[in-house]
């Protein structure tokens, strides 16, 4: 904020003094501005009032994108829109990762995988507030992820991409359904290379309780 300068960018009226001014130069020269804020760390209230100083720099904007990170994949990030987003008809969110390039191991790269997504960013909190929630003695997803795959894999081995299809369309992340995997120790198994992977059960005296 050291272009504030002598402005508190903390109040309302002096965050007006300072956007006035700057937005009749943008309209003049018919240019678009992008400013970055910080989230605050809580979580209570409307998604468009949870930034690092005053409100005043979202009322300003003309649309007001935040990102967040998925609540079931914590390496997922989400692109998603506000109720401040007032300049483009019915605006829909994004999903990416950030990963290592192919070239350098330390440059990253953006990996879009999903756009068109219905949700905004009070949907994001909304979420994160039941998820760390008390469960009051109900399963969790991850929980019933795992139920899921010992009924899918019961009557014997299954083609992963199948399996993976299913549980999707059940409403469970790749992530989510990878760590069930994990859990209950199924085994990836095929017989050539050229082959495609199928899950397998362990014995079941190793899958007999359940986390």
């Amino acid at each position: 904020m050291s272009f504030t300068a002598d402005k508190n960018p903390y109040r309302d009226h002096e965050v007006r003094a300072i956007l006035d001014p700057i937005g009749r130069v943008l309209q003049r020269k018919k240019v678009t501005l992008l400013l970055l804020m910080h989230h605050t760390k809580a979580d209570q209230g409307a998604a468009q009032n949870l930034v690092s100083t005053s409100v005043g720099w979202i009322n300003r904007a003309r649309a007001v994108w935040q990102i967040h990170k998925d609540v079931e994949d914590e390496d997922l990030r989400l692109f998603v829109p506000t109720p401040k987003t007032n300049d483009c008809v019915n605006p829909t969110a994004w999903s990416f990762r950030i990963e290592a390039s192919s070239f350098d191991a330390q440059v990253g790269k953006v990996r879009i995988e999903d756009t068109g997504l219905d949700k905004t960013a009070d949907d994001i909190l909304q979420e994160r507030r039941q998820a760390n929630a008390p469960k009051r003695g109900r399963p969790s997803k991850q929980f019933n992820c795992q139920v899921q795959l010992l009924e899918l894999l019961k009557d014997g081995d299954q083609p992963q991409s199948e399996i993976m299809k299913t549980m999707e369309a059940k409403g469970f992340s790749e992530w989510l359904i990878r760590k069930a995997k994990k859990s209950l120790e199924i085994k990836s198994v095929r017989e050539n290379k050229t082959d495609p992977w199928f899950w397998q059960l362990p014995p079941i005296s190793e899958v007999e309780n359940v986390d």
